[in-house]
């Protein structure tokens, strides 16, 4: 093989590598912020109302209640939301989670192959 051949061949390998790499962590943080968001729906519940801050404009916040704290607004996917409880969202939240565990494991499987590709080509 041209060794051109085999120079470029590691630079795009290097690159998909780097993008895996980029994504591992995107989705690292999006079940983070799942696991997260499933913790505060478990507990939303405990009270009837919340003194919270609610953002007004972009740069102000001002006092509020949040009320309702059982009924949750969520998203489905390409604009559609649905009204369920706090333990149904939870539910949702659980099984993101799950998706993101295995789009995880999926791309550290893909991680592992640009690295022995990488050491192939050595």
């Amino acid at each position: 093989m041209d060794p051109n051949q085999v120079k470029r061949l590691k630079e795009e390998q290097e690159k998909a590598l780097q993008a895996c790499k980029e994504k591992i962590t995107q989705w690292e943080k999006f079940k983070a912020d799942y696991e997260a968001l499933k913790q505060q729906l478990q507990t939303l519940p405990d009270a009837v109302s919340y003194d919270i801050t609610v953002p007004f404009g972009s740069n102000a916040f001002t006092m509020g209640k949040m009320v309702h704290t059982n009924e949750v607004m969520v998203l489905l996917g390409d604009n559609w939301f649905a009204e369920v409880s706090a333990k149904q969202a939870a539910a949702i939240a659980e099984r993101r989670i799950k998706h993101c565990v295995k789009m995880l494991e999926d791309f550290e499987k893909e991680k592992v192959q640009f690295i022995l590709l990488d050491e192939l080509y050595r």
